[in-house]
């Protein structure tokens, strides 16, 4: 009689988590335990059939943020960059998987050679696609003919009229024109940079405008 107890109160439920542990392993997702009762092991088989499929969101989640992660490693440029008369180099190390860290440069063919550095709010994949955006929106601009303040102005715009409410980028912009000399830097909510222009001369970059996409607005280089 203790025999055929433990069998049906113990060793058969154990023997079914065990099964179900295993198919759903296999890749069987819609097995479930299924275990009547209130004592310990049915608690164990209820906990599991609610585990499992929290798992597969987890591992979706974490599917998505490494193919983020792979998309925002390939817009970071590669460093350094050698234009007409300057060159450029930076590294970038994200405190977490994802983020709204935003470092950018490239050299152009007419002489023109540019950097960017920012920042956007928040963490995590919502904050890398908005540095995505204004990625592209702040590259689209500098290949214009317009000025370094014009070009901000116009990525803020369409910033302003495609990110939600409540989303902004900080951001430090600088160009410089091989041919004539002449360095442009604008910073739109990005405060504290210094320029150094020989050993003892230094001048603080003050923001010259709002952060990118908050409201329309001019800059100042």
């Amino acid at each position: 009689v203790v025999q055929i107890g433990a069998w049906f109160t113990v060793l058969r439920p154990v023997r079914r988590i065990v099964s179900v542990v295993n198919r759903t392993a296999a890749g069987d997702r819609d097995i479930k335990a299924d275990l009547p009762g209130r004592d310990e092991i049915a608690l164990l088989g209820r906990t599991i059939d609610h585990a499992m499929p929290r798992l597969d969101e987890l591992a979706a989640t974490r599917a998505a943020v490494s193919n983020a992660r792979s998309i925002q490693e390939s817009l970071t440029p590669p460093t350094p960059c050698f234009g007409r008369g300057i060159s450029v180099a930076g590294r970038v190390e994200p405190c977490e998987q994802i983020g709204g860290d935003y470092f950018d440069h490239d050299a152009f063919e007419d002489g023109r050679t540019f950097f960017s550095l920012g920042d956007a709010t928040g963490h995590g994949i919502p904050a890398a696609i908005l540095i995505a955006t204004a990625r592209a929106y702040v590259r689209g601009a500098m290949r214009g003919e317009s000025s370094a303040a014009q070009a901000i102005a116009e990525a803020n715009q369409r910033l302003f009229e495609d990110s939600p409410a409540g989303l902004f980028v900080v951001l430090v912009h600088a160009r410089f024109d091989g041919d004539a000399g002449n360095l442009e830097i604008v910073s739109a909510g990005h405060p504290c940079w210094v320029r150094r222009k020989n050993d003892r001369g230094f001048r603080l970059i003050e923001a010259t405008g709002i952060p990118l996409g908050i409201a329309s607005s001019s800059y100042q280089a």
